[in-house]
């Protein structure tokens, strides 16, 4: 069986400070088979199903029983969160999001994984495509590496330039747009051949965040046992590991 990887930085998760990696390493770990993991931090989907790692997924993904994708998350979040994202001008958290602004950024993710199925259709017919849909996170200042030059965070500087500086407004709003990540990408699979998509939303608790994006190592954990829970049904249609 050849399990292969890509995506961002929930694939792509460095091993410091005891997180022991990112969910493939703890998916590993769960179902006792190797990984070819060529997910790489920060990768938005445009990067990821660009010309170049396009070419490249081509070159890997002949004779693959399965590819792990995990996209959306860099695209949406940083910097650019804010243009998701309507001033407070009233405090009414349903003018929050911007639905239009939104939409368009989450019809080009959905154009990425077309591209994604398509490589797919061409050269692993049968390979099964297995997607997430992250987890809703609190924002906060937490960042990544706080001692050796801090990346994020990602939600709350947009949250916050936008006015909705309210901790439970926050919570909603990026919940509110997780939710709807999570109905395209599902609606998405549901068209789609050999396409599993996998709710990973609602598994994490306030303790099992490392930083306001990323989940800790108990985190990695349960989320990796739910996604093996999602792949278990695939096994018997695969042939048996080597």
């Amino acid at each position: 069986m050849k399990i292969i990887a890509d995506g961002d930085s929930w694939f792509d998760y460095p091993w410091f400070m005891g997180t022991n990696g990112g969910l493939v390493d703890h998916l590993e770990k769960i179902l006792g088979l190797p990984i070819i993991n060529y997910a790489h931090a920060g990768d938005a989907t445009v990067t990821a199903m660009g010309l170049k790692k396009s070419k490249r997924l081509e070159s890997i993904l002949p004779g693959a029983d399965i590819l792990l994708f995990s996209g959306g998350g860099d695209d949406i979040a940083g910097d650019q969160f804010c243009i998701w994202l309507n001033q407070n001008t009233d405090g009414d958290i349903k003018k929050a999001i911007n639905w239009n602004r939104l939409g368009a950024i989450l019809n080009l993710i959905i154009a990425d994984y077309e591209d994604l199925t398509d490589i797919r259709d061409r050269l692993a017919p049968n390979c099964y495509i297995v997607t997430h849909s992250y987890d809703f996170p609190v924002a906060s200042k937490l960042g990544v590496g706080v001692l050796f030059g801090a990346l994020g965070p990602w939600l709350k500087p947009g949250l916050d330039y936008c006015g909705w500086t309210d901790e439970d407004d926050q919570v909603l709003i990026v919940k509110m747009v997780l939710q709807e990540f999570q109905t395209r990408l599902s609606a998405f699979a549901a068209q789609n051949r050999n396409h599993i998509h996998i709710n990973t939303q609602g598994t994490l608790g306030p303790d099992d965040w490392d930083n306001e994006i990323h989940a800790n190592d108990s985190g990695w954990t349960k989320l990796a046992q739910v996604v093996n829970t999602g792949l278990l049904p695939l096994f018997d249609k695969l042939p048996p590991p080597e």
